[in-house]
Protein backbone atom coordinates (compact mmCIF):
# COMPACT_ATOMS: atom_id res chain seq x y z
CA UNK A 1 0.00 0.00 0.00
CA UNK A 2 1.55 3.31 -0.98
CA UNK A 3 2.37 5.36 2.26
CA UNK A 4 0.09 8.06 1.54
CA UNK A 5 -2.77 5.86 1.40
CA UNK A 6 -2.09 4.16 4.48
CA UNK A 7 -2.45 7.14 6.57
CA UNK A 8 -5.94 7.47 9.12
CA UNK A 9 -7.36 10.22 7.78
CA UNK A 10 -7.37 8.42 4.39
CA UNK A 11 -9.69 5.78 6.06
CA UNK A 12 -12.07 8.24 8.14
CA UNK A 13 -12.47 10.07 4.77
CA UNK A 14 -13.35 7.28 2.68
CA UNK A 15 -15.67 6.10 5.67
CA UNK A 16 -17.38 9.96 5.56
CA UNK A 17 -18.00 9.45 1.98
CA UNK A 18 -19.18 6.31 1.97
CA UNK A 19 -21.87 7.23 4.67
CA UNK A 20 -22.87 10.32 2.47
CA UNK A 21 -23.06 8.51 -0.40
CA UNK A 22 -25.72 6.05 1.05
CA UNK A 23 -27.68 9.01 1.95
CA UNK A 24 -26.78 9.09 6.05
CA UNK A 25 -28.14 12.75 7.30
CA UNK A 26 -25.22 15.07 7.13
CA UNK A 27 -25.68 16.00 10.89
CA UNK A 28 -24.82 12.04 11.50
CA UNK A 29 -21.82 12.36 9.41
CA UNK A 30 -20.67 15.24 10.83
CA UNK A 31 -21.22 13.95 14.71
CA UNK A 32 -18.99 10.89 13.63
CA UNK A 33 -16.14 12.59 12.16
CA UNK A 34 -16.03 15.08 14.86
CA UNK A 35 -16.37 18.05 12.70
CA UNK A 36 -17.79 20.98 15.18
CA UNK A 37 -18.82 22.99 11.55
CA UNK A 38 -21.53 21.78 9.50
CA UNK A 39 -19.15 22.94 6.62
CA UNK A 40 -16.79 20.93 7.41
CA UNK A 41 -18.58 18.16 6.65
CA UNK A 42 -19.80 19.45 3.14
CA UNK A 43 -16.71 18.47 1.48
CA UNK A 44 -17.65 15.15 1.67
CA UNK A 45 -20.50 16.13 -0.32
CA UNK A 46 -19.77 15.36 -3.86
CA UNK A 47 -21.82 14.27 -6.70
CA UNK A 48 -20.63 12.76 -9.59
CA UNK A 49 -22.52 13.61 -13.48
CA UNK A 50 -23.86 9.76 -12.96
CA UNK A 51 -24.92 9.72 -9.66
CA UNK A 52 -26.76 13.71 -10.90
CA UNK A 53 -28.32 11.77 -14.06
CA UNK A 54 -29.56 8.91 -11.88
CA UNK A 55 -31.37 11.14 -9.16
CA UNK A 56 -32.75 13.28 -11.77
CA UNK A 57 -34.14 10.45 -13.71
CA UNK A 58 -35.56 8.59 -10.34
CA UNK A 59 -37.18 12.19 -9.29
CA UNK A 60 -38.88 12.11 -13.00
CA UNK A 61 -40.27 8.49 -12.83
CA UNK A 62 -41.64 9.00 -9.19
CA UNK A 63 -43.11 12.06 -10.37
CA UNK A 64 -45.43 10.60 -12.54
Amino acid sequence: MPHHKGHPQVLKHTFATHMVRRDVNLAKVQRARGHRSINSTMVYVGVSDQEADTARHNALMNAF
